[in-house]
């Protein structure tokens, strides 16, 4: 989400991997005919980011739903085992020993696209066997998944970003401040703004200055100021700009934006660089998906479970521009595969009803497939209940506004791709150096254009 906040930021920006691709099969290049029965016998392996218990819990209901359908398919999971994404993959494609089928996430798809590490699976969709709908999906999520127009991922999931609540500590802080003063709160509903967030963090931050376990100070929010897609909804959200035209586009409505945030740090209600812990409960309110459902589920406070639930991420934009935040998460196929059947056959399942389910099965998702959202009968695939009980989460915070979700596009028009990751840094930096009050704006501004600037255009 995600340490949420931080957990999401680690798995967006330092990641690793694999070991190799099996040798026999097709070879290289586009097979006219991938669709297969499922008594196919052959061999995959799939390549997944480590260090996130909840990716790996959905990546392995998937693949065991897939192995009891197509059991005579050998496949194995393989960790990312570098410290940087886009040098692993690149190293691991150099070599041939990237996995059939990998992991992409929206920041890096454009690189690992053009540089002709993905496959480009428009062709293989379009084969009249693999009866492949585009239409049955979140539209933004497809859209999110192409470069130029090409299908180079298909999106496993609806990452939409929601606001988890630690319910005990809230609960807590509820009867501490009534028997203090008298000052009664409640939680916001769905059609919560920055506002609303802002005037709630104040009135329960006093209560966690009084109340700290081990003498750990806590703080009302993580509002994960230094994750892309929340910069990116934010400053979108107030009108503002960070790259136009292959050129960096910071103004004042961009800072404006960003004081949005920013405002809650200031304040004292969250942690200046957000690496404060939800699961730890160093805080209330925190940034989280659906993906780390099951490490809230396993949170405890002296031995016994906390009682969580969520919010949608609170409008921040004048009415028109009510952006929810998002990214893209899902899995390609490797350009030199040669088990190209079988790499189709599992992004074909994956994305199936079937494979929806299966995804579903871990907890950790919102499926992709529109019809999840709408029909009783699929919502209750996903839609969870709380343990031990008859009373549903929120589930509709992860759908809230589903048409206005606004994915991380930062660098999707940079020319000099391979530099994009140099790009968000510097950008990540130049806010972290801002909300910590290393740098005044214009400084750091100065700095990045000096930093990215010959990067762009």
């Amino acid at each position: 989400m995600r340490k949420i906040c931080m957990i999401v930021l680690s798995v967006l920006l330092g990641v690793s991997v694999l070991a190799g691709c099996g040798g026999g099969g097709e070879g290289d290049g586009y097979i006219a005919d991938v669709y297969i029965s499922e008594d196919y016998t052959g061999e995959l392996k799939v390549n997944y980011i480590p260090g996130d218990v909840g990716e790996f819990v959905i990546l392995e209901k998937l693949t065991d739903a897939f192995r009891a359908k197509y059991p005579n398919i050998t496949v194995k999971l393989q960790t990312l085992t570098g410290n940087d994404y886009f040098k692993t993959i690149s190293s691991m494609a150099a070599a041939g020993t990237l996995g059939d089928v990998f992991l992409c996430q929206d920041e890096y798809l454009t690189m690992t696209a053009k540089r002709n590490y993905l496959d480009d699976l428009t062709p293989y969709l379009a084969q009249e066997k693999l009866n492949f709908d585009a239409s049955l999906y979140n539209d933004n999520m497809m859209a999110q998944s192409k470069v130029d127009g090409k299908q180079y991922m298909l999106p496993r999931d609806h990452s939409q970003v929601v606001i988890v609540v630690n319910l005990t500590m809230f609960d807590a802080a509820k009867a501490w401040l009534f028997a203090q003063d008298g000052t009664e709160i409640e939680l916001p509903g769905d059609d919560w703004t920055m506002d609303d967030f802002y005037e709630i963090a104040g009135k329960v931050q006093p209560y966690l200055n009084a109340n700290k376990p081990n003498g750990l100070q806590r703080y009302a929010a993580c509002l994960g100021t230094l994750w892309t897609p929340v910069v990116n909804t934010v400053v979108k959200a107030k009108g503002g700009k960070i790259i136009e035209n292959n050129k960096l586009a910071i103004d004042n409505d961009t800072q404006a934006a960003y004081q949005e945030i920013k405002r809650f740090a200031d304040a004292g209600y969250a942690h200046k660089i957000d690496d404060v812990s939800f699961t730890l409960g160093e805080v209330m309110f925190a940034i989280s998906t659906r993906t780390h459902f099951s490490k809230c589920d396993d949170m405890k406070s002296g031995g016994q479970k906390v009682d969580f639930d969520y919010l949608p991420f609170p409008q921040i934009g004048d009415g028109s521009k009510d952006y929810i935040p998002s990214g893209a998460v899902g899995y390609g196929m490797f350009s030199r595969s040669k088990h190209k059947r079988e790499a189709m056959a599992y992004l074909r399942f994956m994305m199936s009803e079937e494979g929806q389910k299966a995804l579903c099965a871990s907890g950790n998702i919102v499926p992709t497939m529109k019809s999840f959202y709408t029909d009783e009968t699929l919502k209750a695939h996903w839609q969870m209940k709380k343990t031990g009980g008859t009373e549903y989460y929120n589930n509709g915070a992860f759908i809230y506004n589903v048409e206005k979700t606004h994915l991380s596009d930062l660098t999707a028009s940079v020319v000099q791709y391979d530099k994009n990751v140099d790009i968000l840094n510097g950008i990540i930096g130049f806010f972290r150096s801002y909300n910590l009050g290393e740098k005044t704006w214009a400084t750091g501004l100065s700095d990045l254009e000096k930093s990215i600037g010959s990067y762009l255009g």
